[in-house]
């Protein structure tokens, strides 16, 4: 049998070992590798709920500021309506809204948990 061939048989058998007969195999050649390996699955999951987190967040503050900026429009109309000119006011509220709703309607929504992986 050849060096590759060899190497191939070995391969395969490690194919066909079950999960916990690798990890054994890991811990004889390197002691520590299951505590290693649980450790970057932990630091992982808390990324991702780090992650999320600052994605809720991000979201929170958008509605925030989209809100705040209806209001502020809102105030301009009005001071245009005390002015004596509520047709500027008119068109500026509601250009400004219709571009604030179309913004939220058409903004980038999130990705299914299918592309995600």
């Amino acid at each position: 049998m050849t060096t590759d061939e060899t190497a191939a048989a070995r391969i395969g058998v490690y194919e066909s070992m079950a999960p916990w007969e690798r990890a054994a195999q890991w811990e004889q050649a390197a002691p520590e590798t299951a505590k290693g390996i649980i450790q970057l699955v932990n630091n992982e999951q808390l990324h991702r709920h780090r992650i999320a987190r600052i994605e809720m967040a991000r979201q929170v503050v958008s509605v925030l500021l989209g809100f705040g900026t209806v209001i502020a429009m809102v105030v301009v109309a009005w001071h245009y309506a005390d002015v004596g000119e509520p047709v500027a006011g008119a068109s500026f509220a509601g250009a400004g809204m219709v571009s604030t709703a179309a913004i939220f309607v058409t903004g980038k929504r999130p990705a299914s948990a299918r592309r995600r992986r």
